[in-house]
């Protein structure tokens, strides 16, 4: 599970009651979205008020010493579909291959690949 902050930060939390978690700083500002990849479990989305929409990456192993899962480490992907204002949601498509985000800049940005494919705005128009 990956949530979302107003402390700048994304968390990463391993799938166990006791809330086990790495805290991840990587925006400027309030991070307002955050989902994982429905086809990929170890890569996810995170959207802030710092304008920026970024792709993590996560690595998760299983303890040495017993089967609980652990959180080994965390890469940075790239930082994409630079919005003009506040990034307030961003989620992949069902197949995982798009992303879409939205801003208070009043657009809705699809990428694929990283690449902006499709610019809509406030009134569905594409830009």
């Amino acid at each position: 599970m990956v949530t979302a902050s107003d402390d700048h930060t994304v968390r990463v939390w391993v799938p166990v009651v006791k809330g086990e978690f790495i805290s991840i700083k990587g925006h400027s500002g309030a991070v307002r979205s955050a989902c994982f990849s429905p086809t990929d479990g170890s890569i996810f989305a995170s959207a802030s008020a710092d304008k920026s929409v970024k792709i993590w990456s996560v690595q998760r192993a299983k303890a040495k010493t017993t089967q609980k899962l652990k959180i080994r480490n965390y890469d940075f992907v790239t930082s994409y579909a630079k919005h003009t204002n506040w990034v307030n949601c961003v989620r992949f498509s069902s197949n995982g291959n798009l992303l879409t985000s939205c801003s208070d800049d009043k657009t809705i940005r699809v990428s694929e690949n990283t690449k902006l494919i499709q610019s809509f705005n406030g009134r569905g128009e594409r830009q």
